[in-house]
C-alpha cells in the first residue's frame, strides 16, 4: 500500500508541475495493480502517457516495467516497447539505441522485430538527413551572398576557405591599386579575376550540394 501511495504522489506532483491533469493521471495510477508488479500494466502505462505525448512519463513506467522483468526475453519485449514509443514520439535515435541494447540471439522472432524496427528508424533518420541537405540553388545562393558559405553548407570546407581566401585576396589587392595607382587601375586589374572567381565560387558550392547529395544516396 505504502508503495502505491508513493507512486500515485510521484504522479500527482509530476502532473502539477508539467501541466499535466493530476486526477486523470492519479486515477490512471489506482487502475494499475503495482502491488504485483505486473509489466504488462506498466508498458500499458508508458503507452498510454507517450499517446499524450509525455516521454518523461511513459519512460518512467517503461524503466519500471524493466526493473521488474524475470527473464531476457521479457526484457528484450519491454525495450521493444520502449523503441516503439520512441519511434511513436519521432525520436528515431533514442529508439535506435534502445534496439542496440537487444540480444538478438536469444529467439528468432525478437530478432525479426528487432530489424524491422531498425529499418524504420534509419529509413526516417536518411529521410531528415534527406530535408537538411542544401539544394544545388540554395548553395550557390549562399555563395553568392557570402562567399564560402554554400561549400561550408555541403560541408566542403576546403573549397569554403579557398574560395575564402582568393576572393579576400583580390579584394585586398583591388583596394591597394585604388588607394595607390586609382580606381581605373584597381577596377581593370582586379575586377575580371575577382568576378571569374567570385561566379566561380557560386558554381563551385552548387557543384558540391550535388556530389553531396549523390555521397549520400
Amino acid at each position: 500500500m505504502n508503495k502505491l501511495l508513493t507512486i500515485c504522489t510521484i504522479i500527482f506532483f509530476s502532473g502539477t508541475l508539467f501541466g499535466q491533469n493530476p486526477f486523470k493521471e492519479l486515477q490512471r495510477a489506482i487502475l494499475f495493480d503495482t502491488l504485483h508488479t505486473n509489466t504488462q500494466n506498466y508498458i500499458e502505462a508508458a503507452r498510454l502517457s507517450s499517446s499524450e505525448e509525455n516521454l518523461r512519463l511513459a519512460e518512467m513506467f517503461i524503466n519500471q516495467a524493466y526493473l521488474y522483468a524475470n527473464t531476457q526475453i521479457e526484457r528484450s519485449q519491454i525495450l521493444i516497447a520502449k523503441a516503439d514509443i520512441y519511434i511513436s514520439l519521432n525520436k528515431y535515435f533514442n529508439a535506435l539505441a534502445t534496439l542496440l541494447q537487444i540480444d538478438t540471439t536469444a529467439q528468432q522472432s525478437i530478432k525479426v522485430e528487432v530489424n524491422r524496427r531498425l529499418d524504420i528508424c534509419n529509413h526516417n533518420l536518411d529521410n531528415q538527413n534527406q530535408k537538411s541537405k542544401p539544394s544545388p540553388a540554395m548553395a550557390g545562393v549562399a555563395s553568392a551572398i557570402v562567399p564560402g558559405l554554400g561549400q561550408y553548407m555541403t560541408k566542403s570546407v576546403i573549397d569554403g576557405v579557398s574560395s575564402e581566401v582568393i576572393l579576400g585576396s583580390l579584394a585586398m589587392l583591388g583596394v591597394y591599386l585604388a588607394k595607390n595607382y586609382g580606381n581605373w587601375t584597381a577596377i581593370l586589374c582586379v575586377l575580371p579575376w575577382f568576378q571569374r572567381y567570385y561566379l566561380g565560387g557560386i558554381k563551385n558550392a552548387s557543384d558540391c550540394a550535388k556530389k553531396h547529395s549523390r555521397s549520400k544516396k
